[in-house]
């Protein structure tokens, strides 16, 4: 991950990003679906994924496994009406057939204050998205787990941490962009 925003430990197999939050080409598109709740963008979504160089790079790395999304608070998902992550996930698994989707896989449990709105403290940010998250069902030996933005990785440590405590393997994160 990013040097300047990344420090210690984090339990992740890989870490697989399309680019930095900064690249004039995706910004708009994570600016439109996280902040602006527009889904009007899938398109350009899924026409970056597929052109994007690093695209091939996805389909070698992971094989099988079960993608799962970061889910939202249940506020939030209904502020937004969508789970941005979610929608990635689909776009990742529809160049696919040997991946399984698990929405349903990770829950938030309670709102939190948003991590985009604390500063790039990773300390602060773990401390904010402690216990956040339940493993509900079966979990298979390689999860790739999908956001759209990692900034510290405390979030998606968190959801990686529960997964593994119940029994994946390895915990792979796929996220659009790193950095904010």
């Amino acid at each position: 991950m990013h040097g300047e925003h990344c420090t210690g430990e984090l339990p992740f197999a890989s870490v697989f990003a399309f680019g930095y939050y900064h690249d004039p080409k995706l910004r708009p598109i994570i600016t439109a679906l996280k902040f602006n709740g527009t889904k009007a963008v899938l398109i350009e979504l899924e026409k970056f994924i597929e052109s994007h160089p690093r695209a091939k790079d996805l389909e070698g790395l992971f094989l099988s496994g079960t993608i799962v999304p970061m889910p939202l608070a249940d506020k939030r998902l209904r502020e937004r009406g969508f789970n941005q992550a979610a929608l990635i996930a689909h776009s990742i698994v529809a160049r696919s057939s040997q991946l399984e989707s698990r929405p349903d896989l990770l829950i938030r449990t309670g709102h939190r204050a948003p991590q985009s709105s604390l500063e790039h403290d990773l300390a602060k940010r773990q401390e904010n998205i402690k216990n956040s998250f339940e493993c509900k069902g079966p979990v298979s030996e390689n999860i790739i787990l999908i956001d759209d933005v990692a900034t510290t990785g405390a979030t998606a440590a968190e959801a990686a941490r529960v997964l593994l405590n119940a029994g994946a393997k390895n915990v792979n994160l796929v996220c659009l962009a790193i950095g904010a």
